[in-house]
Order: structure tokens, then sequence, then C-alpha cells
């Protein structure tokens, strides 16, 4: 769940959760909703008891898997912690050119630190040394901020199911309601590819439908393979 770069943050979650966090969030969460509608859409033609069922079941896929998003956002996090603090041990304690260029390896791309002579790494290295030396050693606690970034996976992959649930209870006929449900969550699969594009640098239309595509065929390899 690691993301760097892209769009302008979004106000609120833009500056704890990257673009490509908040979008994979979105793109598993319609992937739960989209294969539950399909796995238990035949239950609604037993009525509003099928229907309920349905309902029961996308959203608590849904709401179980946002808590399971947060929680291992959480664990990342306090991963990353503890990283930070042996990156900048490793930039402290290195002494000859080995040593200097794995510290490198951490921090900067591996293939740049490759290419580089001895005199740029050790020039890099230096400016890095001299950073670590001024750092405060990180804090291996969670913070609010991690917290609002669990939110944040949770609120995203709960919520984007909620669209695909409104059509049962617009619709009377719970087939037409099914359809229609299913219809918004491949609609959201486009909508998710086209922003996606515009992250990654692609082109719009062709992404949209690649994610689209993409997204279908992972729903079902999912229910090939039992839900």
């Amino acid at each position: 769940m690691i993301g760097k770069g892209g769009p302008a943050h979004h106000p609120i979650l833009g500056g704890v959760l990257s673009p490509v966090d908040r979008i994979i969030e979105v793109f598993c969460g319609l992937l739960m909703v989209l294969a539950v509608t399909l796995l238990v859409g035949h239950d609604v033609v037993a009525g509003r008891e099928g229907v309920h069922a349905l309902l029961r079941a996308a959203l608590g896929g849904n709401l179980a898997w946002g808590i399971i998003d947060g929680v291992l956002y959480l664990m990342s996090q306090r991963y990353e912690r503890g990283r930070q603090a042996r990156l900048v041990a490793a930039v402290r304690d290195a002494r000859d050119e080995g040593a200097i260029r794995n510290a490198l390896d951490h921090v900067l791309n591996r293939e740049m630190v490759a290419a580089m002579t001895a005199a740029e790494a050790s020039s890099v290295f230096s400016t890095l040394f001299l950073l670590a030396d001024r750092l405060v050693p990180v804090p291996p606690r969670l913070t609010r901020r991690d917290l609002v970034g669990a939110l944040g996976c949770f609120c995203l992959c709960f919520g984007c199911a909620l669209p695909a649930v409104l059509p049962f209870t617009l619709f009377d006929e719970p087939v037409v309601a099914l359809r229609v449900s299913n219809a918004v969550s491949l609609a959201s699969l486009f909508a998710l590819g086209v922003v996606w594009a515009t992250v990654i640098g692609a082109r719009r239309l062709l992404t949209g439908f690649g994610l689209l595509l993409l997204g279908a065929a992972l729903v079902g390899l999912q229910i090939a393979f039992g839900g």
C-alpha cells in the first residue's frame, strides 16, 4: 500500500494516503462487491429476503475487508518506522565503499546507485551522512496520522460498495437492481482506470477499459476458485 507521487493531494486523505494507496483501496473494494453480487446474485429471485441476504453479504464483506486493510496499513506503517531507523543507522555506520553503496541501495534506486562512479557515490553519501547525523530518531510507535490513514483505507474500501448496493433500494424488481448494480461496479472500474491513467501518465480510455477488463478477469478467477 505504499506509493509516492501523482496528482495534487486530496484535501483530506492526500497528505496521508498517496494516490496509488487510494486507487488500490477502491479497486479492491470494487472487486469485492462485484464478486459478492455475482456469487449471491441468484438469491435475488427469492424476493426481498434474497435481496437482504445479498446486501448483508456485500456490505459485510467490504466492512470486513475495510477493517483488514486498515490493520494491514498500520502494520505497514510500523514497518516503515523501523525501516527508517535502520536506514539512518546504516548510513551512520558505513565506512568503506561497499558499505556506502549498500546504504545508498536502501535509500535510492538500486540501478541508479550501480551507475554511479566511486566519486559520485561518495559525494551523495556525504550529503546523506550529514543529514542522518542531524535527524532525530524516528519513534517506533504509531501516530495519529497513521490512524487517519487506516481510517481512510477502511472508508475507501467500504464506501465504494455503497453505489453498488444503492440500486437494491431504488428498484422494486430485484433482477433489474442486480443488473444495474453490476453495471455501476463495472462503470466504477472504468472510471478508476481513467484516474489511474492520470497517475501513471497513460492513455485514459485505454487504461480505463484495461482496468475494467482486469477487474472482471480477477473477479471471474475468484468465482472460478470458489469465491
